[in-house]
């Protein structure tokens, strides 16, 4: 019954860990739509600065995918945690973060299919 509890447990943490990750993950492509089109329709300033942006977009993409790869991986959900509250603002996002509203939200079957 212990057991149960905590296998449960650990499959709550790894989903919303994977929710969390993800989110941000679509953030930073966002953020890279965004610099792409300054790029493209900037001046001089824009030439200057967006690659620099650009590479902080790279930057922080690689280290939200290493953190998923980790999850995906089945690594203790405790220790990937840690590093993802070492995220800007992942940590906020960690506790606000709605696991079951994902999950609804998601893209497929409608509300109600059997």
């Amino acid at each position: 019954r212990v057991a149960t509890l905590v296998s449960l447990a650990t499959a709550y943490e790894t989903r919303l860990l994977r929710g969390v990750l993800r989110e941000a993950l679509d953030g930073q492509a966002r953020r890279r739509d965004g610099l792409a089109r300054q790029l493209v329709g900037g001046g001089e300033r824009a030439l200057a600065v967006v690659p620099q942006k650009l590479a902080a977009v790279d930057a922080e993409e690689d280290r939200l995918r290493a953190l998923l790869a980790r999850v995906d991986a089945g690594d203790d959900p405790d220790a990937v945690r840690h590093d993802v509250e070492a995220v800007d603002g992942l940590a906020a996002r960690l506790a606000t973060f709605d696991v079951d509203k994902a999950a609804r939200d998601q893209y497929g079957r409608p509300a109600g299919f059997e």
